[in-house]
């Protein structure tokens, strides 16, 4: 995949090979972890993960605040009777 301006997004690559490898049972979730738990702030692999988990994280919290319905359901669901 490329940017408009034509640069390659590597990470962008990565974060899809190691998606596909997971799904294919090539590589399980717990060696990745452990491979992202060594050196993790020097991986480029482990700041790309970082990266999509903040964006899925804002994502979460903007359709959260925008959607009285879903609030509601987690509302309900969070409750402990």
């Amino acid at each position: 995949m490329e940017f408009p301006n034509g640069r390659e997004s590597a990470p962008w690559t990565d974060l899809l090979r190691t998606a596909i490898s997971i799904r294919e049972s090539r590589l399980s979730s717990v060696t990745l972890l452990r491979r992202l738990g060594n050196h993790s702030r020097k991986n480029r692999l482990y700041r790309a993960f970082r990266e999509l988990g903040r964006a899925i994280r804002t994502i979460t919290l903007l359709r959260y605040l925008s959607q009285p319905e879903l609030r509601e359901q987690i509302t309900a669901t969070s409750r402990v009777p």
